[in-house]
């Protein structure tokens, strides 16, 4: 069989390759009638993505099932197909709901084997920065890792919130504004803890609400490393210093951003999480100071990360359920526009 195979940036070859078999009983084999060039394409192609030599590319084809494993049930043999740039299980929350492109191991198709493993490979990054020179990971891939992590999970739970009904009152943009402010300002803050953390800097300065002697440390003292922005990521006294102030500020905005919801809305979901977001803020910086003044034993700082994700998750759900929503459903307009969807075939199942 023919078929086009990437060989290294800026060069593509039509080669030989082997015939596809049926090597699980989910697999179906598909003969392309007819396909196109992707822009995707065009990452792999200009070395923007990186896929393996040798590796067969494209996707968005239709085209005519040949053979079918004896666990596929939405298509036979002799259907006309057509297939987009993403595989799906059809068997998650999302693929049941004829979600496909929101579903959980959802996978770019023709784009290499590693594609999707992002956070693994900067785990990797991670891991690889204690394995010669130092004992302890490098606090910069720590807090990348970390955060990416984050963004992840902030990114699924924004998805199944956006799902759900909106809100049966207009929430004024201010209210929006500062739901989304607190959700970025928190991630922040876990980037900063997970610095401290690296430097473990919260084994030392362990006095409140004095650090170093001052609320506010002698600026020698803070900015001694040169480059300046050193000082930020490598000097101890100056990353926890910077979390205290912005678990601070945090604190300061929660809690006026409660205010301002019971004044805009007086009642409904979005003053409720307003009040569970600041709660939980409340709850951590109290937690925070204990597990400094203790010298950050080990159960009170793991106690500690796990509410910062209380935290992230509350502020999360919070500013999804007051994000401005398009009139109508996706689905319902997509479902409706998309003549495929329709086809007597089932050719999208």
């Amino acid at each position: 069989m023919r078929a086009v195979t990437f060989q290294e940036p800026g060069k593509v070859l039509v080669t030989d390759v082997a015939e596809p078999e049926i090597s699980d009983a989910g697999d179906a084999i598909v003969q392309i009638d007819a396909t196109g060039v992707c822009g995707s394409d065009l990452h792999i192609y200009h070395g923007r993505v990186q896929i393996e030599p040798g590796f067969t590319i494209g996707h968005e084809y239709v085209g005519t099932v040949l053979a079918a494993g004896d666990a596929v049930q939405n298509v036979a043999v002799g259907d006309r197909v057509l297939g987009c740039f993403q595989t799906a299980c059809g068997h998650c929350f999302f693929c049941r709901r004829g979600w496909f492109h929101k579903c959980d191991s959802s996978r770019t198709f023709g784009h290499g084997a590693a594609l999707g493993a992002l956070q693994g490979a900067v785990g990797w990054w991670m891991v690889a920065s204690g394995l010669a020179d130092r004992i302890e990971v490098s606090q910069y891939r720590l807090a990348t890792h970390l955060v990416l992590a984050c963004l992840i999970y902030v990114a699924l739970l924004w998805t199944a919130q956006r799902w759900d009904k909106p809100p049966t009152s207009a929430v004024p943009a201010r209210i929006r504004f500062g739901a989304v402010a607190l959700l970025i300002l928190v991630l922040v803050q876990i980037y900063l803890g997970a610095i401290v953390a690296g430097l473990r800097a919260g084994r030392i300065y362990n006095t409140w609400p004095l650090i170093d002697g001052a609320l506010v440390p002698d600026p020698a003292r803070l900015f001694f490393n040169a480059p300046l922005w050193r000082n930020f990521f490598e000097n101890t006294l100056t990353a926890q210093f910077d979390h205290r102030m912005l678990a601070y500020a945090i604190w300061i905005v929660a809690l006026l951003h409660v205010f301002g919801v019971a004044r805009a809305m007086k009642k409904g979901l979005a003053l409720t999480g307003a009040v569970l977001l600041a709660l939980a803020v409340t709850l951590q910086a109290a937690l925070g100071i204990w597990t400094l003044l203790m010298v950050a034993p080990l159960s009170l700082a793991l106690l500690h990360q796990a509410m910062a994700m209380v935290v992230l998750t509350v502020a999360t759900v919070h500013a999804a359920s007051v994000a401005e929503r398009e009139p109508g459903s996706f689905l319902s307009s997509a479902r409706t526009a998309d003549p495929v969807v329709g086809d007597a075939t089932g050719a999208a199942r």
